[in-house]
């Protein structure tokens, strides 16, 4: 197996530059939307907190040559208003955790069920939308779901509290300012064989890249401070440098899960990038290349390889800057051999530090609007938002809204 080939990557990566600039493509469609309140007492305090929560419209986006729906969740809180995109699958995981920790409320909603054929079709995205603000309003509207961790989650009120969570975490925007030549990112990608890969080897991810750099202009850095950086990957189109910022996007937008995991060593930044410009130099342009024969070898010989696979580039790199033995074979070096778990010795006097997972989500509270009055919510609420958006053109006239409280 080796990760999606870049002609498969260019949609997912122009989708991510469109989502950077926050550009808006096509007319948004604006379905009539129900506003629901949960009133929920804290623990001494006679102050209570509102929550209104509306679906407002749905939108097509691309996972590579395929297309799925998000629905946008409207979210007020006080004077605060944010949006939450949602898949349907993810209101499906809500679902199976909150009557998993929900069990004994009988009265719990019902999610509406899949569809396998004509799921695409604006009626059916039309019926579906109302059927999950149905099944979100129904929700909100019992106490105990309301104020529930994964439905606060859900709604953008909460970080993530998974146990994957508690491990240390930076946002991708903060990625590039870190980073540096010679860190390694790794990543849990989609896909059954990548799933037989992890098992097989009782590893959390089955692929592995390493941080470059590229010489760039003083003035370009100024403006750009990811201008310069890179990620080398050996994947089914050979060996290749993309930008390091719009390919981390590329893979989020893949399903990938991402943990960096920074070098440090004897040798100064500037000798380390150098080295590597030279290996970037050498190997980019070489093929893919995973057979029996080279995972059998253990010892390096001196025929230079054509030929790469993921961890054996990384393998290569770390050998080229001296903090892996040359003796041995990079072939022996698989993606779990660089993970945290697996207490890889690097020699003279580098280590890898600890995972950090690359997030691209914080809780959306913390990008909410603050209106001073009810008529800016009103306007706000009626104007388009949202990023990147290919739908097919609607009307945005609503019926008055019902509100409901508990």
């Amino acid at each position: 197996w080796s990760p999606p080939s870049r002609s498969e990557l260019t949609r997912a990566q122009m989708e991510a530059q469109a989502e950077e600039k926050g550009g808006s493509q096509g007319d948004v469609k604006t379905p009539p939307r129900q506003k629901v309140e949960v009133r929920a007492n804290r623990s001494g305090s006679r102050k209570s907190l509102t929550v209104a929560a509306h679906i407002i419209r749905h939108r097509t986006r691309y996972h590579f040559d395929k297309k799925f729906t998000q629905y946008e969740v409207s979210v007020s809180v006080s004077n605060m208003n944010w949006s939450v995109f949602r898949r349907y699958r993810e209101f499906e995981m809500l679902h199976r955790k909150v009557v998993k920790e929900l069990a004994k409320i009988k009265d719990l909603p019902k999610l509406p069920g899949k569809k396998w054929t004509g799921n695409m079709q604006e009626s059916f995205l039309e019926e579906r939308r109302k059927a999950l603000e149905a099944y979100l309003s129904g929700l909100l509207e019992i106490p105990q779901a309301a104020t529930n961790v994964q439905v606060m989650e859900f709604l953008g009120l909460l970080s993530d509290h998974s146990k994957e969570a508690k491990r240390k975490r930076i946002q991708a925007d903060v990625v590039c300012k870190v980073v540096k030549p010679g860190d390694l990112v790794l990543f849990r990608t989609q896909g059954t064989l990548p799933a037989i890969q992890r098992t097989v080897l009782s590893s959390e991810f089955d692929h592995v890249g390493v941080v470059v750099s590229k010489q760039m202009s003083t003035f370009s850095k100024q403006f750009h401070p990811s201008a310069g950086l890179y990620i080398l990957e050996s994947t089914n189109e050979g060996v290749q440098s993309y930008p390091l910022r719009t390919r981390l996007r590329a893979w989020h937008l893949s399903g990938a899960v991402m943990a960096l995991r920074q070098l440090e060593c004897k040798k100064t930044k500037l000798e380390v990038a150098k080295i590597l410009q030279e290996f970037t130099a050498d190997s980019e342009g070489k093929g893919y290349g995973l057979n029996p024969m080279k995972l059998l070898k253990r010892k390096a010989d001196e025929t230079p390889l054509q030929t790469y696979f993921c961890s054996e580039l990384v393998a290569v790199a770390y050998q080229k800057l001296g903090v892996l033995p040359e003796e041995a074979a990079a072939s022996s070096y698989y993606p779990s051999t660089f993970a945290e778990k697996s207490n890889l010795s690097l020699i003279n006097g580098a280590r890898l530090g600890k995972e950090i997972n690359v997030e691209f989500w914080q809780p959306e509270v913390m990008r909410a609007r603050v209106f001073k009055t009810d008529k800016d919510r009103i306007h706000r609420s009626r104007s388009a938002r949202g990023f990147s958006t290919m739908t097919e053109p609607g009307s945005s006239t609503r019926p008055k809204s019902n509100t409901s409280k508990t």
